[in-house]
């Protein structure tokens, strides 16, 4: 039985993002990156989402990142979406890659030492 599924990951929280708010005009906003990513046995095996969550520290309002002016998206993306805090939600790719090159070599040196007792 093989148990999969996907999950959702809260990956980093920022408080300080300077972008206008809709509703009070207010320039703090806190922002919170989430990745989605699909597990089997519960290790991560590929991310297939990012999202951004923007929160005004003032009234509270949530915005999704669509909602936010179009040249200030790079920047908050960049802020929370970084190689250090999103590479364990694509582990078991690589890890399934190395357990199939790893038996890919010992089959072939299995055949080598075949081939060497043969003749």
């Amino acid at each position: 039985m093989i148990i999969f599924g996907f999950r959702s990951k809260q990956l980093k929280k920022v408080e300080a993002v300077e972008l206008g708010c809709s509703v009070c005009s207010n320039q703090s906003h806190a922002a919170v990156g989430v990745g989605k990513y699909f597990h089997i046995f519960w290790i991560p095996v590929l991310m297939y989402s990012k999202r951004v969550v923007l929160q005004c520290l003032h009234c509270r309002k949530v915005s999704e990142m669509y909602e936010v002016e179009y040249e200030d998206r790079p920047n908050v993306k960049k802020t929370i979406f970084s190689l250090s805090n999103s590479w364990h939600l694509s582990f078991g790719i690589f890890a399934i890659l190395f357990f199939i090159a790893l038996s890919y070599t010992l089959n072939f040196f299995m055949w080598i030492g075949r081939m060497l007792f043969i003749y």
